[in-house]
């Protein structure tokens, strides 16, 4: 009995591994570490502001982590739900840093696509949501401002 307990959680603490290396993995591909570097977040990671939402980077459309997506003055802040924050760091998308914004169609439904400067990866979608409304009112006040 004692050998399987230890089996059971040498297995478990290896599946533990791997799914963390998974994150660690599947945040490098898609780009978001690269967005993270580029554009990190100091703001605190939740307030009242947040709203739940997912994003689409890059002209690939890989799918980033469940979110909490924050609008302020200063701009975007994408801050991953746990257990993703392991591996994403939070991003704060400066206001000035977007270049232009408009809807596309992707599968089903409509994403805010957000630019923000050259490159491959400048580019997120923004999946319908709460947030992804106040984003657009935002650059649209901005952009007829």
């Amino acid at each position: 009995m004692h050998a399987a307990a230890l089996l059971l959680a040498g297995l478990l603490a290896l599946a533990l591994a791997v799914a963390v290396l998974m994150l660690f993995v599947f945040a490098q591909v898609t780009g978001w570490r690269a967005l993270a570097r580029r554009f990190p977040s100091l703001a605190p990671p939740i307030s009242p502001s947040f709203s739940s939402g997912g994003v689409m980077l890059g002209s690939w459309g890989w799918n980033g982590p469940p979110l909490r997506i924050g609008v302020d003055d200063d701009g975007v802040v994408l801050h991953p739900m746990s257990p993703f924050g392991v591996a994403f760091a939070d991003v704060r998308l400066p206001w000035t840093a977007i270049v232009s914004a408009g809807h596309r169609e992707y599968l089903l439904f409509e994403v805010l696509e957000v630019r923000f400067g050259g490159g491959e990866g400048a580019t997120i979608g923004f999946l319908p949501s709460a947030a992804a409304r106040a984003i657009a009112e935002r650059i649209a006040a901005r952009d007829s401002a």
